[in-house]
């Protein structure tokens, strides 16, 4: 099988399948066959790929994450020669001309609210927005009468503090933390079963 004069596959059966690619427009393949008494090539055949309006099929959703923490905005879209720009509020990003969107290291800039606009020459969709933003990781283990707390906050400059709640709907501020609470915290347990939380203040 030939497309625009490049063999693509080779078999002895004489069928082909043929996958195009969503950026696909009109192309044309033809057909040689040969054996040891000579070669004929086929008429050539023309196929075109027929694009329909974009459809976004998979939305994206909020994030928070870790300063410093890599960051990947993705959608999944339909519709053939798909074009694509990602925007940070109202502006958009540069060079962000995919499906998916991504930072390596993320930085306090990189919060905010995200979309991404999807193209083609039928028509024109917008995802619904992405919120990003930073937060605290924590990890909790027991340790005898106490409840040990470490934390990750990256490298966001902010204040936090440690609530606690009973049954997840009332929360009770239990302390603002410092810069040594952030090596390793000790909370005392109670005689009751106690849910923590880190919120920024």
């Amino acid at each position: 099988l030939i497309s625009d004069g490049v063999v693509i596959e080779s078999n002895k059966s004489g069928n082909f399948w043929i996958t195009p690619s969503s950026d696909q427009g009109m192309s044309e393949y033809t057909v040689r066959v040969s054996n040891a008494f000579g070669t004929v090539t086929s008429d050539s055949v023309k196929v075109t790929l027929e694009v329909s309006n974009p459809e976004i099929s998979k939305q994206p959703r909020n994030i928070k994450l870790v300063q410093g923490e890599p960051l990947t905005l993705g959608i999944s879209a339909s519709g053939g020669a798909l074009k694509y720009q990602w925007y940070k509020g109202a502006t958009p990003i540069s060079g962000a001309t995919a499906s998916a969107y991504t930072v390596a290291s993320t930085v306090a800039s990189d919060a905010g609210d995200y979309f991404v606009v999807v193209s083609n020459d039928k028509g024109v969709v917008t995802s619904k927005p992405i919120k990003v933003s930073f937060g605290v990781r924590v990890a909790a283990e027991v340790d005898g009468v106490n409840l040990v707390l470490r934390f990750n906050r990256g490298d966001r400059q902010a204040q936090w503090k440690l609530q606690k709640s009973s049954d997840l709907l009332i929360w009770q501020d239990v302390r603002n933390l410092t810069e040594e609470d952030f090596e390793t915290l000790n909370q005392p347990l109670g005689i009751t079963s106690e849910f923590f939380r880190v919120i920024e203040r």
